[in-house]
């Protein structure tokens, strides 16, 4: 018998990457690095957990729908806020 798991998986990378990494590849390292820890943070907070990053994207598993997208507009308030 096939065992069976729900679960939500977020998914973000950083929007004109490659234009900001040709601008400023230091400032643009070291900001997606901050931006990650956040990340991080609020995974934590909402009983989430990052599964991969590759580039600018990330990977995170929920097994709560609602605490991913509870978790999702964290980061979109938090990272708004920066920019």
């Amino acid at each position: 018998m096939a065992k069976r798991k729900l679960t939500t998986i977020f998914c973000a990378d950083a929007v004109h990457y490659g234009a900001l990494m040709a601008a400023d590849e230091d400032g643009t390292l070291a900001r997606l690095q901050e931006y990650r820890e956040l990340m991080n943070d609020q995974f934590a907070r909402y009983e989430g957990r990052e599964i991969n990053t590759w580039g600018d994207a990330i990977i995170a598993e929920f097994d709560s729908v609602v605490e991913a997208v509870r978790c999702a507009v964290e980061i979109q308030t938090a990272l708004g806020s920066r920019n």
